[in-house]
């Protein structure tokens, strides 16, 4: 989490596109905030807003699905030796997310 610049250097690697601690964007006609930091106050605006139909976030590693108001905020959980490993996959047609852990 602390070394962007390489986290930037590894998207570039691998031909992927460094979004930043917040993006929007559009999925099939869904709107989705990503957020990975750890200002919680932010979070809360971002979700309260009421802009978006998902709010994605990360950092704490404390997987999460929960509906507050219009929006439903989804944490994939953590990806590290401490806890359960775990991803979480969204299907915005059918309103579905599904938790997988990841072992390795």
């Amino acid at each position: 989490d602390g070394d962007l610049e390489g986290i930037k250097a590894k998207c570039a690697e691998i031909g992927a596109e460094y979004l930043g601690e917040f993006h929007v964007m559009m999925v099939k006609g869904k709107k989705l905030a990503l957020y990975h930091g750890t200002d919680k106050t932010r979070l809360a605006q971002i979700v309260s807003s009421g802009n978006h139909d998902y709010v994605l976030h990360g950092h704490d590693h404390h997987k999460r699905d929960k509906k507050i108001g219009s929006t439903r905020v989804i944490n994939p959980g953590a990806h590290y030796y401490q806890c359960e490993n775990t991803i979480a996959l969204l299907d915005v047609e059918s309103d579905k997310v599904e938790f997988i852990e990841v072992k390795g």
